[in-house]
């Protein structure tokens, strides 16, 4: 009798099974493409662990033994229970159903509910999202969590990391700001009323590119009178005529085109802040991650430049 603690390698079942079905150590050896030595060899290791001789041996043809008669079909039933088993997990692998968890950053987060779940939920019935929001990364090797849209870096090499594509930071005010309307170079924003994206500190670094034309670099020191960890309270501020905010073009385009915000500054924004889906290794064989992946990978590139 096997102790409960003892385990049967299947391969053994798999080779006892052969011999019996040929009644040829030779033939078998042949069918699972092993020496007829490694076929003897697992004959005999499974006869050690189950304690019962299985086979009666001849010269040229083998032969049951009452042991052997009572395991053939119940190790035949094992393996067909394992064949089935892995063709379920297979095919449930290879399904779009199912849970996607994901992580973004709130403002981003908003952006893919309005512009890439719609699509990609219309796309596959069977599919759901639950998206957790916050500033600071979730940590990707926590299985609670699948996928995560990552901005500016992955902070982490362990993760397999897709670029979706890039968006840059605009400068904007409330559209009857006309102090703010008013600045001409990138230098003015060092006495300029600004909104910066901070809980603590009021002051901050902003980079400028030129947008087009003679490719120049500004880094401006600028000052705040009010600091907000959120983009989208910032944009509610810049509306408000409080004061000029650097806000990423996604989170300022619906401003932009109601006419509650304007640009300052056009010929200038923050240089490219990339996009990344990340993810850990080996979970893109799952067919709801791999769908979420693939639809990501076809949509938000163009959506990011619209």
């Amino acid at each position: 009798m096997v102790s409960e603690k003892r385990t049967i390698d299947t391969q053994l079942l798999r080779t006892f099974v052969m011999v019996a079905k040929y009644l040829s150590i030779t033939a078998a050896a042949d069918s699972l493409g092993l020496a007829k030595s490694a076929v003897s060899k697992q004959l005999g290791a499974l006869e050690s662990q189950l304690q019962v001789r299985l086979l009666e041996r001849a010269s040229r043809r083998v032969s049951l033994t009452n042991e052997g008669r009572m395991l053939l079909p119940r190790a035949e039933s094992i393996l067909a229970e394992l064949e089935h088993f892995i063709n379920d997990a297979q095919q449930e692998l290879a399904q779009v159903r199912g849970t996607v968890r994901i992580s973004a950053s709130p403002e981003f987060g908003a952006f893919l509910a309005a512009h890439f779940f719609p699509a990609l939920l219309q796309q596959h019935a069977a599919l759901k999202v639950v998206m957790s929001l916050q500033y600071r990364y979730d940590d990707l090797h926590d299985p609670v969590f699948d996928l995560a849209f990552r901005l500016g870096s992955l902070q982490d090499d362990r993760l397999v990391g897709r670029l979706l594509g890039e968006f840059s930071r605009v400068l904007v005010c409330g559209a009857n700001d006309t102090r703010s309307r008013a600045l001409n170079e990138p230098a003015d924003l060092a006495a300029a009323n600004v909104l910066v994206f901070s809980n603590s500190d009021l002051e901050e670094s902003w980079v400028l590119e030129r947008v087009a034309g003679a490719q120049r670099r500004h880094e401006i020191k600028v000052h705040g009178r009010l600091g907000v960890q959120g983009f989208e309270a910032l944009r509610a501020a810049a509306s408000a005529g409080l004061g000029i905010a650097r806000l990423p073009l996604f989170v300022a385009t619906p401003g932009l085109a109601d006419g509650t915000l304007v640009r300052v500054l056009q010929e200038w924004q923050s240089p490219p802040v990339p996009v990344y889906l990340a993810f850990r290794p080996g979970v893109s064989r799952v067919g709801r991650v791999r769908a979420v992946i693939d639809a990501a990978a076809r949509m938000l590139p163009a959506l990011l430049q619209a």
